[in-house]
């Protein structure tokens, strides 16, 4: 081959190169998520070690800014298709939740207490109790819900307003893709208030694997939000990394990975001693048990008990006023009520607002609710599997079986009306009473009032 020919050659090599890397260059941003989706998929376990940084800013009475810095690491692991282990390495914050496929378990060592119960459903365990607990930012991106296979592709991008592809950047010495996603705040009692600010999320995935390897999340927008609401010293600034380390996809775990050894000096509760760590309580399951026989008063002063209703099929709708996914569901829900109540379809909602019926009364009609809405609180909350966060939605059939619930609003609200059509044409139990659905309230003129500013938008 003569010089010439060797320099086309190289010449042409040197093009397909640098064609083939343009190439993946000009992958968008959602094709990225798909390829990460789909290689979190592929996985049979996975396990890392994450160092997470909070980095805050927060200004003084005296003008001046103070910085803050706090460190933590956690590891996680993961075995399909339900065995998960996560341990918080924190001074202030060390504990641990331990899913062995039968049995979830959550440790608190600044208590050295732990709880327990089983894990019928690890689609509720990863939504609600992951999201309350705050052990690293990728628990916040989707990544779990990717292994676990739960929501299909782009799960990284589900509640997302937005993605955008920024640059290219090397962690750990990895190339990387970096894509911007905009998601709405985590389900924290900290920014309940501001829980449809959305904040943008940082995640670099490996150009090769599509595994991440960092999470970054700057809660600007959410503070901003938070300083509008109201006094009270809000922080300036707020970012959280995640590095994760050590990535070990398809690693070698064994089923002792997944048990549970409670410290010699640990003991095991129902509800943890300091009442103010509520929010990590895991939430239970309410599928295929028998509704908690509450009674709850109506807004229109009737007693409602549970024990009253056997015999139809029941829709129970947690909510605040100030709540925006649970005003979301509200038409959807009294559409299906006002189709199917002679059909022996019962609709409440109950309310978790402070107000009393002098502010909910005026604020039904103004909302067009035709089902009865009924004061709730605290304990009955605590009754359905203490699920943390709002909307919460049962669906109770005949027999008072809890047989379907919902976290937050789904994406697509006609699935309401699919459950109910699905009960109503089961066959009622022999033994069950006829009962005649409960009547809603009577329409009235609502006095003038100023519209509620009260309610938190989740528990």
């Amino acid at each position: 081959m003569t010089l010439l020919h060797r320099s086309i050659v190289a010449l042409a090599l040197l093009t397909c190169a640098l064609a083939s890397e343009a190439r993946a260059e000009d992958l968008t941003s959602a094709q990225v998520l798909e390829k990460a989706s789909q290689a979190y998929k592929a996985l049979s376990s996975y396990r890392d070690r994450e160092v997470v940084r909070m980095q805050v800013s927060v200004k003084g009475d005296d003008g001046k800014t103070e910085r803050n810095s706090q460190e933590i690491r956690v590891s996680t692991t993961f075995q399909r298709p339900n065995r998960l282990r996560l341990e918080v390495d924190s001074q202030e914050w060390p504990c641990s939740l331990v899913m062995d496929g039968q049995k979830r378990t959550f440790f608190l060592g600044t208590l050295k207490e732990y709880s327990g119960g089983p894990m019928s459903n690890l689609k509720w365990v990863l939504r609600e109790a992951l999201s309350q607990i705050i052990l690293g930012p990728v628990l916040m991106t989707g990544l779990l819900d990717e292994l676990a296979g739960i929501n299909g592709p782009q799960a990284f991008a589900i509640g997302a307003a937005s993605s955008k592809l920024l640059k290219s950047d090397k962690v750990d010495g990895s190339d990387c893709y970096v894509v911007e996603v905009l998601r709405e705040v985590p389900a924290v009692p900290l920014a309940a208030e501001v829980r449809n600010t959305r904040v943008p999320y940082e995640i670099a995935f490996d150009k090769q694997s599509f595994l991440a390897r960092r999470v970054t999340v700057d809660f600007a927008p959410m503070l901003k939000e938070m300083a509008k609401k109201g006094p009270g010293q809000v922080p300036q600034s707020m970012v959280v990394t995640a590095s994760l380390g050590n990535l070990e996809p398809n690693a070698a775990v064994k089923a002792e990975d997944f048990a549970f050894a409670p410290p010699s000096d640990a003991k095991e509760v129902t509800v943890f001693s300091d009442r103010r760590l509520d929010v990590v309580v895991l939430p239970q399951d309410m599928t295929g048990q028998p509704a908690p026989e509450f009674s709850l008063d109506s807004i229109a002063g009737k007693q409602v008990k549970m024990a009253d209703l056997k015999g139809q099929v029941v829709i129970l709708h947690f909510f605040t006023m100030a709540c925006q996914p649970c005003l979301d569901e509200i038409p959807a829900l009294d559409a299906v009520y006002q189709k199917y109540k002679s059909q022996g379809l019962q609709v409440f909602g109950v309310s978790m607002d402070q107000a009393g019926t002098e502010q909910l009364g005026p604020w039904t009609i103004r909302t067009k609710i035709h089902y009865p809405v009924l004061l709730g609180d605290r304990p009955t909350r605590d009754m359905f599997g203490r699920f943390n966060g709002l909307p919460a939605t049962f669906i109770m059939d005949r027999q008072g079986v809890c047989r379907f619930e919902f976290s937050g609003r789904p994406s697509n609200l006609t699935i309401y009306e699919e459950k109910v059509k699905t009960l109503l044409a089961e066959k009622p139990a022999a033994d069950a009473p006829a009962a005649s659905p409960a009547a809603p309230p009577a329409p009235a003129t609502p006095p003038a009032v100023t519209p509620p500013a009260g309610g938190t938008g989740g528990e």
